[in-house]
């Protein structure tokens, strides 16, 4: 069999709908795997699942919010009623608020429903999708989970864009994903991390040419990542490649945080 073959594997990705999400999925399900595919935007799910279906691919779109522990066990029960079994969960759902005319807010901007409102998505949702999972890994004794950093969660949101909330929650998540690979591996599962840096998605196009072109001087091979940059990585991990790292993190960022 070939490492990167998901040939009869479920995968479960999140934030599914566009961007990053959305080239995961389909890059997962050109490997060969079944898409559960999770965002609180029907249309969106639909058009993915539509592409998927045009190569040969199967796809469950459920549209939910991550955040909601209630909503992600039915999910995880709806998917076993579906296929059986849940392989892989890609935690890519995440946000990041702005402020007026687009500009990220300064920590004394941020207020109560900005910090639970992304503390819920980024953080929670990772937790309560992980917890939702876990008993038919476990039961499988295999199972793969890759939860979508940021850089930002390692320097502190150095030269970042983003609001400072968004990098505490990303910083959170890569300790989850340390906790969740200790209890997880008796079992068999293996939890990473996937940290992106500057990647051409929509916040990429929204920010200002003055913006980027401060960020892409702290960029050693020049130039923003694409989707697919990202993708390949996930596919790495939750491949027979991936099948001896857990707990850590693989940065996907031309080189800027060069840790």
């Amino acid at each position: 069999m070939q490492t990167l073959d998901l040939g009869g594997k479920v995968a479960i990705v999140t934030g599914a709908g566009q961007g990053i999400g959305m080239t995961i999925a389909m890059e997962l399900a050109r490997a060969g795997a079944k898409l559960v595919l999770i965002a609180r935007r029907e249309d969106a799910l639909e058009k993915v699942k539509r592409e998927i279906e045009g190569l040969g691919g199967e796809a469950l779109p459920i549209p939910m919010d991550v955040s909601k522990w209630e909503a992600a066990d039915n999910m995880a029960k709806s998917v076993i009623e579906r296929f059986g079994r849940i392989d892989i969960l890609i935690n890519n759902a995440g946000i990041s608020p702005k402020g007026k005319g687009g500009v990220p807010l300064k920590i004394a901007d941020i207020e109560e429903r900005d910090w639970d409102t992304v503390m819920n998505i980024n953080l929670k949702g990772v937790f309560s999708c992980c917890k939702a999972v876990m008993p038919f890994m476990v039961r499988q004794r295999s199972g793969k989970i890759v939860n979508i950093g940021s850089i930002a969660g390692l320097t502190g949101g150095a030269a970042s864009p983003a609001t400072p909330v968004y990098h505490i929650s990303k910083a959170g998540l890569h300790c989850l994903t340390k906790v969740f690979a200790r209890e997880l591996a008796q079992h068999n599962i293996n939890v990473n991390t996937v940290a992106p840096g500057r990647i051409l998605t929509q916040m990429a196009v929204d920010t200002s040419s003055e913006a980027n072109e401060m960020l892409m001087r702290n960029i050693p091979l020049a130039r923003f990542g694409k989707p697919i940059d990202v993708a390949r990585a996930v596919l790495f991990l939750v491949s027979e490649s991936g099948n001896y790292i857990t707990g850590d993190t693989l940065v996907v960022d031309g080189g800027k945080a060069m840790h």
